[in-house]
C-alpha cells in the first residue's frame, strides 16, 4: 500500500448494494438528484418504477421521491 491511502475492505453491505444499484433500470441511479429522477422514469414501465421505489425506501428514502414514484403506479 501506499503511503496516505487508506485501505478499506467492501463489506458484504456495500457489495450488495452495488449489485442492487446496478440492476435498476436507470443507470447511476444514486448519483442522480430528485428532480433528475422524475425527468427521468418517464416512459419507464410500472415495474421499473416500483423496482426503484423499493430500492429508494431501503437506501436514501427521500420522501419526495418515494411519494412521486408511488404516484406513478
Amino acid at each position: 500500500m501506499k503511503q496516505g491511502q487508506q485501505y478499506v475492505e467492501n463489506t458484504d453491505e456495500a457489495k450488495q448494494a452495488r449489485k442492487e444499484a446496478a440492476a435498476l433500470p436507470l443507470n447511476h441511479y444514486d448519483d442522480l438528484n430528485v428532480e433528475e429522477v422524475q425527468k427521468k422514469i418517464q416512459g419507464l414501465s410500472k415495474d421499473d418504477i416500483e423496482t426503484l421505489r423499493d430500492y429508494e425506501k431501503n437506501h436514501a428514502n427521500r420522501k419526495t421521491l418515494v411519494a412521486t414514484l408511488e404516484s406513478r403506479f
